[in-house]
């Protein structure tokens, strides 16, 4: 019988970089009578191409809320620091490309500590789809001030994509649906191989290699779909993963041999 085996190799490239932006903690329902709370590290990706230097994402940063309780695995800096400790320059980024808007993702765009909220990017386009903007608009009354401060910082340099889009030479998203109504994963190919940032559809090393879900999917249908689909290519094509949320293995690829007994 043959039976088809899947671990990771650990993944390091000068292409990308990927940052932890310490770690969140937050309520996780197993179901309707058991909850735990679940610790989940937030990254974040630099990437430099022929046209330029873009972030995939932007962390967590010192955003407060309710439900996120930092964690002291990591120090804390500010979104500039974590750039400047790698010898990135933050005002040489191009462009920043959120895969959607949960706090986590893009809580790191500015200053929440100061008095009047500061972008760190303030002039930076930002590429994020249409359908998730619209969704998060419709949201915004309703949202604490904390996320207004970001969603209005944000707004002067939106760049609202439709659909599936080639943003730099080499760069492109899809978008998915799922996870939420607009998100997006994000493609990039370094050293002739195809890299995979999948957002929260495949958000850690051990989603990767049984296709479990995490909590707070919009549509678990949509993201079980589409997580399977990208891990069936990722294996037969050898991709690059970078995870969001992975406490270990922040980039890796899937590999599958087959034996025999």
């Amino acid at each position: 019988m043959e039976e088809m085996h899947k671990k990771f190799r650990q993944s390091q490239d000068n292409g990308f970089t990927v940052f932890e932006d310490g770690v969140f903690t937050v309520l996780f329902n197993e179901n309707k009578n058991q909850s735990r709370m679940l610790n989940l590290p937030v990254n974040f990706v630099y990437v430099h191409s022929s046209d330029g230097r873009f972030l995939i994402d932007l962390g967590l940063g010192n955003f407060p809320h309710k439900m996120f309780k930092r964690k002291s695995r990591t120090p804390f800096y500010t979104h500039p620091q974590h750039l400047l400790g790698k010898g990135i320059r933050p005002d040489s980024i191009d462009g920043i490309i959120l895969s959607h808007m949960h706090i986590d993702h893009i809580g790191g765009y500015g200053n929440h500590d100061s008095e009047q909220f500061i972008p760190f990017y303030p002039n930076v386009p930002c590429f994020v789809q249409k359908k998730e903007w619209d969704f998060r608009a419709e949201k915004y009354d309703k949202a604490e001030q904390a996320y207004k401060n970001t969603m209005d910082g944000l707004q002067k340099n939106i760049r609202l994509i439709d659909g599936n889009r080639e943003i730099a030479n080499g760069i492109d998203v899809v978008l998915t649906g799922g996870h939420t109504p607009g998100h997006q994963i994000i493609f990039f190919s370094t050293n002739k191989r195809k890299v995979c940032y999948a957002g929260d559809i495949i958000s850690t090393e051990n989603q990767a290699v049984d296709g479990r879900a995490l909590p707070h999917d919009y549509d678990r249908t949509t993201s079980k779909k589409v997580r399977d689909a990208l891990i069936d290519q990722a294996r037969s094509q050898n991709w690059i993963f970078i995870y969001s949320h992975a406490a270990h293995i922040k980039a890796g690829r899937l590999e599958s041999t087959e034996k025999n007994e």
